[in-house]
């Protein structure tokens, strides 16, 4: 999917827009056991429960590609046999009325994802009547309809501390407390995926809100795929394959240019409104890293490590590589922040045999807030 088409399935959850009929799910406690278990149509909710129900949905729509969603690939084998998509394809049939399939799916989910606390899975199905689109820029008349299921996992928390107010009606001051809520989800999906404005029963989108685990176990219970490595494991490998396929190179002007030209690609891509997202692959980082400075011959060595730590041919999201927007330096006592297009203040240099950072002064300096002098030297 790109941002166009994940824009136009996100605008569906609004209450003028949307045509969900009824939401399902389940209450999951600490043990993993279903507490509960709720069918409702929307249209027996009461109309402020469901301004409140629809964002919390659309959160599982929110994020960038590459980072927190992520399209997951299908083989024709297992669109035709896999036992996942055979189930969400009977849910998706019967507008959510299979209760064994419900069931089925609700024990992938709470057997595999590992959170601890209560949560609760809801889950909905829309047919989406996609209209064409005009020279106008208004919608035409429907083209195709595109039937999907959303699939939303969020922690319920429990209540907070009693809060001090005032009763009006009684004239005293009284400790409340709120009911435990639900709050963003952390996992979810779209199936199947939205591309080319049709159904392709080859993929789905897979929400993910942290950045550090994905979650595998949870795409490999309801798929049987695997989704790409979180943006923690990918920029932590990244790292090391730049710091050991270049070696002595690997200095700041190499890092620091390769992160010029990463925030390069970003703003070029945002410049040209490209609706699809941007990946960069290992041939174009090793041209970016030989034109900062590395030596052309640790060219391959750096293609063969990123080969191994990714996959041959993978595209990775340049910003889970390199933060365009940061410029960091660490030692183990010293950390230094720098606006991210003034780089070039700072040097390594070698003084009195001695590794150093230098950093030149413009303008104020000022320590802790206090104003310094800093005369010649």
């Amino acid at each position: 999917m790109n941002n166009k088409e994940l824009a136009e399935i996100r605008r569906r959850f609004r209450p003028e827009r949307s045509s969900i009929c009824r939401v399902s799910g389940c209450l999951i406690n600490e043990k993993k056991e279903i507490a509960g278990i709720f069918d409702q149509p929307l249209g027996e909710l009461h109309p402020q429960l469901t301004e409140q129900l629809l964002p919390v949905l659309r959160r599982t729509l929110t994020g960038k590609l590459g980072r927190n969603l992520f399209d997951l690939a299908f083989t024709t084998r297992q669109v035709s046999e896999g036992e996942g998509q055979k189930l969400l394809e009977r849910l998706r049939r019967t507008g959510l009325g299979d209760r064994e399939a419900l069931q089925t799916l609700y024990d992938r989910i709470r057997t595999s994802f590992d959170w601890e606390g209560n949560y609760l899975i809801l889950l909905t199905r829309e047919e989406y009547d996609v209209p064409e689109h005009t020279a106008s820029g208004h919608p035409g008349e429907s083209v195709s309809t595109y039937t999907y299921l959303l699939c939303s996992v969020c922690p319920v928390r429990s209540a907070k501390l009693p809060t001090l107010g005032f009763a009006l009606s009684e004239n005293l001051l009284r400790c409340f407390t709120t009911d435990p809520c639900v709050a963003k989800p952390e996992v979810g999906f779209l199936y199947p995926s939205f591309e080319g404005r049709s159904a392709n029963l080859y993929g789905a989108l897979y929400y993910c809100r942290s950045l550090q685990s994905n979650h595998p176990e949870f795409t490999d219970a309801v798929f049987g795929v695997a989704p790409p490595p979180s943006v923690t494991a990918q920029k932590e490998a990244f790292h090391s394959v730049v710091a050991e396929s270049a070696g002595e190179d690997c200095s700041y002007a190499v890092v620091e240019g390769v992160r010029e030209q990463i925030a390069g690609m970003v703003e070029s891509h945002k410049a040209e409104r490209n609706p699809d997202p941007l990946y960069v692959t290992a041939p174009v980082l090793r041209d970016a890293l030989c034109a900062s400075g590395m030596d052309p011959s640790h060219g391959e060595e750096f293609v063969r490590r990123y080969d191994e730590a990714f996959g041959a041919g993978t595209e990775l999201c340049p910003g889970n590589l390199l933060d365009p927007q940061r410029l960091i330096l660490t030692t183990p006592d010293v950390s230094i922040r720098v606006s991210p297009d003034r780089g070039d203040l700072i040097e390594t240099r070698r003084i009195d045999g001695v590794p150093c950072i230098v950093i030149r002064a413009e303008g104020e300096v000022r320590l802790n807030g206090v104003l310094l002098q800093i005369g010649d030297m």
